[in-house]
């Protein structure tokens, strides 16, 4: 409930869910600048989107694709041993863009 454990949460979240798929998924992917890129954005836009939530938090929507729902995504494509730079791309824009999706 206080400042220092939101803060951790997301200090938790980008962790789990931002760098250790997209470690992962590097390994399995050829490496060329792409994947490369692609792989170093996804992390890097996780900690953007819930930078810009812990400053100003949202009721009864998300501003931009929540980290969790990415990372679903990857532990999805994880299950089938299946790596996309491309996918992972479009993950990381969809993180930052100020689409509005409705919490559930």
């Amino acid at each position: 409930n206080s400042e220092f454990g939101v803060e951790l949460d997301s200090l938790a979240d980008i962790v789990s869910l931002g760098v250790a798929p997209a470690l992962l998924f590097y390994s399995l992917e050829a490496p060329t600048v792409f994947t490369t890129i692609a792989f170093m954005l996804f992390p890097t836009m996780g900690a953007l989107r819930l930078a810009k939530f812990n400053v100003k938090p949202t009721k009864g929507y998300f501003m931009g694709l929540p980290i969790t729902a990415a990372g679903l995504v990857m532990a999805a494509m994880g299950i089938f041993l299946y790596s996309n730079a491309f996918v992972t791309f479009l993950l990381s824009i969809l993180m930052v863009t100020p689409v509005r999706i409705k919490k559930l």
